[in-house]
């Protein structure tokens, strides 16, 4: 992760989301670039009112910059590095004019970057997944960083697998930054209860034995313990969790003990929760802890 990209809202709205992008830069020895959107009016743009684009552009540029550097020169609660007040932010920061999630992602390809951090936007409500940070979810070929919540130092990883050959190659990309940021890394698996089979005969639901889901949780639990063990965890800390629960809820029960969630998606997208896979768009929907969403390197997108 050595080429940040950052999306700088207006107003506060991004703030943490910059202070958490600054202090990964600085432990990943990693670039940074801040980007900032102003959509311009289709009628000042660009031909009628050139001067009128270019001076809204211009103030939009100071705004952002002042607005994020006062943040950071006043932040008091001790969950930002003392090394990064008074970072000169515009020398990171980029002004671009387009709809906030075209900008970001035409910035990420053309720099190419290795991470994208945004700012969750609760306070318009429910998790804006219909706005930027759902198109770029849905089309980000690279890592997504959500920043829920203060930013602070990552010292415990929860990664949730469920034992794909993705889950894996998930937590091998949460082991690797646990590893650079000085982090543990908490794996956790979600048994399922498969509540009712169906009969071969009449096709009618009955309820399973209790022995069979006991038998069925047994064998889950022992993959599960034998995938992590056998895992290259490369001296990186890590403990295991194994749950009877729904996958998000389970994530979300255990999100206060960590400092960062880092999960993978399927490979299918579309216009509906299938953007990410429901688990983690319910988990994103929902967190209070930063979460880092890893692409599926196969996915593909549907109308």
């Amino acid at each position: 992760m050595k080429k940040i990209l950052v999306g700088v809202a207006g107003g506060e709205r991004s703030d943490e989301a910059v202070i958490a992008a600054l202090a990964l830069a600085q432990k990943l020895g990693g670039e940074l670039e801040l980007v900032h959107a102003v959509d311009v009016h289709a009628a000042h743009w660009p031909v009628m009112a050139r001067a009128k684009a270019d001076a809204e552009i211009e103030a939009a540029r100071r705004s952002a910059g002042d607005a994020v550097s006062a943040h950071l020169r006043t932040r008091r609660d001790g969950g930002m590095p003392l090394a990064l007040r008074g970072v000169p932010i515009g020398e990171f920061l980029r002004i671009e004019v387009g709809s906030p999630a075209k900008v970001m992602l035409e910035r990420a390809t053309a720099l190419p970057a290795d991470l994208i951090v945004l700012g969750s936007h609760r306070k318009r409500g429910i998790f804006d997944f219909g706005n930027t940070a759902r198109a770029v979810l849905a089309k980000a070929s690279s890592p997504v960083w959500v920043q829920h919540g203060w930013a602070r130092d990552v010292r415990t990883v929860l990664a949730p697998i469920d034992l794909s050959d993705h889950s894996m190659a998930a937590l091998a990309t949460a082991r690797d930054l646990a590893a650079k940021l000085g982090a543990k890394v908490t794996t956790l698996y979600c048994f399922v209860h498969p509540g009712y089979v169906y009969s071969l005969d009449s096709g009618a639901p009955m309820a399973m034995a209790i022995e069979r889901v006991d038998e069925l949780r047994e064998l889950a639990r022992k993959e599960y313990e034998k995938r992590v063990e056998s895992f290259a965890w490369n001296g990186v800390a890590h403990d295991a969790r194994f749950v009877d629960d729904d996958p998000i809820q389970g994530i979300l029960a255990l999100q206060d003990g960590a400092d960062l969630i880092a999960m993978g998606t399927h490979g299918v997208t579309g216009l509906s929760a299938a953007v990410l896979g429901s688990t983690a768009y319910g988990v994103l929907s929902s967190a209070r802890t930063p979460v880092l969403v890893l692409p599926h390197p196969e996915r593909r997108y549907q109308i």
